[in-house]
């Protein structure tokens, strides 16, 4: 039997076709596949808390005539208007907080503008707002230590929050209390 293949001048261009389709489909082929990307992120490990260690206190005062009462950062006091404080009586303070969290992170806080504050057992209210009485370097909005972007370094920081209270002419005498609210975030 004779295995030789002969083709004629008319198929051989035709079989030169089919090899080289035959060759580019397997080119194709060999090109096609799948390709990824890489996906990362980075997680800090170490969630923000915050601690308060100390209540805001207006201290001991009475009213006359309408007036404020101010607790700066650092915990001073002063009054305006028909305010008179006293010395005796619970301790002027401004609120503290420790912020801790991740060694170095950048964070800001945030508190509530306004807060109104209730007489226990009665209906009568004061109006407090955050102070802008810094009372320390690096006070920022009512805050000492809590500048934009402030670091957590060593991985803690403690905060200071002022406000003044507005006090009405003749306020009725009693105990007063109202939530100011505090939010720390990394940047």
């Amino acid at each position: 039997m004779n295995t030789n293949f002969h083709f004629s001048r008319t198929k051989r261009p035709l079989a030169a076709l089919a090899c080289a389709l035959v060759m580019v489909t397997q080119s194709v082929m060999a090109k096609a596949g799948n390709d990824t990307a890489l996906a990362s992120a980075a997680v800090l490990a170490t969630p923000v808390v915050v601690t308060k260690t100390a209540d805001l206190s207006f201290g001991k005062f009475a009213a006359g005539t309408a007036g404020s009462i101010t607790i700066s950062t650092s915990g001073t006091r002063s009054v305006s208007g028909g305010v008179l404080a006293f010395a005796d009586g619970p301790a002027m303070t401004a609120a503290a907080f420790v912020v801790s969290g991740a060694p170095g992170a950048a964070y800001s806080i945030t508190h509530s503008g306004t807060a109104t504050l209730s007489r226990l057992g009665g209906v009568d209210t004061m109006l407090m707002t955050k102070s802008s009485a810094g009372g320390a370097a690096g006070a920022a909005n009512g805050t000492t230590n809590a500048a934009p972007g402030s670091v957590l370094n060593n991985g803690s920081q403690t905060i200071y929050i002022g406000a003044t209270l507005d006090v009405g002419a003749g306020q009725a005498g009693g105990s007063y209390s109202g939530t100011l609210a505090v939010t720390v975030e990394y940047n």
